[in-house]
């Protein structure tokens, strides 16, 4: 089985140095392993880098192979630019470009030149100290360097400015409404309506104060837009409220306000939608960010104060007129710090704990039908049934899921079974004939079938059921391989309509197939039975309730015989006497 190296640690130094050369290479330092996890240690392994310019898979700006035996501990250290070169030269490429730099790493596990991709990753600020080599100052127009940290300038009064040793002062002019006294600028500023100036205070003269439109000055911590009355704060455009936020409700001496797209009574008529534009920056930004506190809180689904289920988001429909019920379902993160969503919740009802019907607990096992409290232990853990449609049938497959008794669930080859368990082939599966098989309960050595029904019915029902479309007949075979004799039990189709073969439509038949096909028994539809010895020539149908069409009938018990009831309603028993006449024998009816 081939390897995959799996990086987990990255490590990259840059050493500067303000009087030498800047040293030209990264340190890269990671542990290989296998992709179960195992450490591959005292291996020689194949490292390509690529320096990438302007993303993932942008242009490449240096390319190098390299050849490393890991220590016994998986870990291997390179230095990215010793390597040896295939494209570009590391020493040539201008970290000081606007466009992002990445680094794309591949591993041939085996060595030689077999790479398998790990991955790009955007180099941050750190590499980027490899420009300060560049940043040699040279002396601009007005501008002298001396002792190569020390710079001055030879500055030149423009219009208005005077310059004398290190001081710079301007020979300003007044303009209009503005006074300059010595170094002191003043305005002669007029107050506006609803504005009154003293001394070098601005401030409102009007009766409330107001939030212009331009944006407001002096402002402190006691300011803010809103109510000081229990009144909610609206937001209109076009003269319609489209932002609502309540007074709120109080919870610990604190407040819990809602806001609202739109009014409860307008929702029928005229529905909000909420849409945020944003964009993921660097992979740290997101566009909706949820954050919810359970600090200090207690997790039960009795509510009051200081409870909690750890609930991010609810999504309810509404079924009522007055908005007072609807169904809904939760999202959140539960005390284990599991991503769950919830069953179905009814606003009229409470304190009931959520069932987490799909769960991702923090080891990304992804669970369903989770009793809060649970977590999933596999990748994909269910509790309850698991349906598949839709699946595609392939003859040609060997390989059949199998559980254990924790009903953790593995791929197996079917041929792996041997000849006690059932086998795939071209057919479908099958069993050898020296497999045992228990339906409802255990199998056992002494039988090759075992049905069993322990559901305690009362209403008489069939344990077995064998269902066919045939249209002559279903066919049940029973076969004996050491004496190669068979017999079938069917029931006639539609198209069983002859007279002299066959059980006859909606007849049962016991069929002697050793005895060329042969069938000594019939009942017909309207339960008559049929006793015969042949097949074919006669009409087969019975025409009594017993009707033997060919051979004897043989009483060998003394005073058994046959009986039969008189117009009277007396029961007689008929047997034979010794020489042979009838005996007819007055007894009670059955």
């Amino acid at each position: 089985m081939s390897k995959k190296l799996l990086l987990l640690c990255f490590v990259v130094c840059i050493t500067l140095c303000a009087k030498a050369q800047v040293p030209q290479a990264l340190n890269y330092q990671a542990i290989a392993r296998n992709t179960d996890g195992t450490i591959i240690p005292g291996q020689s392994i194949g490292v390509r880098f690529s320096i990438l310019d302007g993303g993932a898979s942008g242009t490449v700006l240096y390319q190098e192979t390299n050849q490393v035996v890991t220590n016994n501990f998986g870990l291997f250290t390179l230095a990215i630019g010793n390597g040896n070169s295939v494209t570009g030269s590391f020493t040539s490429i201008d970290w000081g470009t606007v466009s992002t730099k990445f680094l794309r790493v591949e591993i041939a596990p085996q060595g030689g030149n077999n790479y398998q991709l790990q991955g790009a990753t955007q180099f941050l600020s750190i590499p980027y100290a490899l420009y300060a080599e560049k940043t040699k100052l040279v002396a601009g127009n007005g501008i002298s360097i001396l002792n190569g940290n020390t710079i001055s300038a030879n500055y030149q009064a423009g219009v208005g400015i005077n310059i004398s040793g290190n001081t710079i002062s301007g020979s300003y002019v007044a303009g209009t409404g503005i006074a300059i006294t010595g170094n002191t600028i003043a305005g002669n500023y007029v107050a506006g309506s609803g504005v009154t100036i003293t001394g070098n205070i601005i401030s409102s003269s009007a009766t409330n104060n107001s939030w212009l439109l331009a944006g407001n000055t002096g402002t402190n911590t006691t300011n803010f837009l809103g109510t000081t009355d229990n009144q909610p704060l609206l937001l209109r455009t076009n003269n319609t409220d489209r932002l609502r936020i309540d007074a709120g409700q109080a919870i610990n001496g604190g407040s819990l306000s809602t806001a609202f797209l739109s009014e409860f009574a307008s929702i029928r008529t005229s529905p909000a939608q909420l849409v945020i534009y944003g964009k993921d920056v660097n992979g740290i930004s997101v566009p909706l960010h949820l954050f919810s506190s359970v600090e200090g809180m207690t997790w039960t689904a009795t509510g009051g104060n200081n409870n909690t289920l750890g609930r991010f988001m609810r999504m309810t429909q509404m079924n009522s007129a007055n908005y007072s019920t609807g169904n809904y379902f939760d999202i959140g993160i539960d005390q284990g710090v599991s991503l769950y969503i919830s069953d179905r919740g009814q606003n009229s009802v409470t304190g009931v704990l959520p069932k987490k019907m799909i769960t991702i607990s923090p080891q990304n096992f992804v669970g369903i039908n989770f009793n809060w409290g649970e977590d999933p232990t596999a990748n994909l853990h269910t509790k309850g049934t698991l349906r598949f449609e839709g699946v595609n049938t392939n003859n040609t497959l060997t390989r059949i899921l199998v559980m254990d008794v924790n009903g953790n669930v593995a791929s197996r080859d079917a041929n792996t079974f041997g000849n006690s368990f059932w086998v795939a082939d071209v057919n479908g599966i099958h069993n050898s004939n020296t497999g045992h098989v228990g339906i409802g309960g255990q199998s056992s050595n002494l039988h090759a079938l075992i049905v069993d029904m322990m559901d305690n019915t009362s209403d008489g029902r069939a344990i077995v059921k064998f269902t066919s479309n045939d249209l002559w007949q279903t066919n049940l075979w029973m076969h004996n391989t050491s004496n190669n004799a068979s017999f079938n039990f069917v029931v006639g189709g539609v198209n069983n309509t002859l007279a002299t073969y066959g059980a006859g439509a909606k007849g049962f038949g016991i069929v002697n197939v050793s005895n060329g096909s042969t069938i000594p028994l019939i009942i017909t539809e309207d339960n008559k039975i049929g006793i015969s010895n042949s097949l074919g020539g006669t009409n087969n149908t019975p025409r009594s309730r017993l009707h033997v069409r060919d051979g004897d009938i043989y009483i060998d018990q003394i005073g058994a015989g046959v009986i039969m009831k008189s117009p009277n309603g007396q029961c007689w028993r008929m047997t034979v006497s010794d020489a042979g006449t009838p005996v007819f024998t007055s007894i009670p009816c059955p």
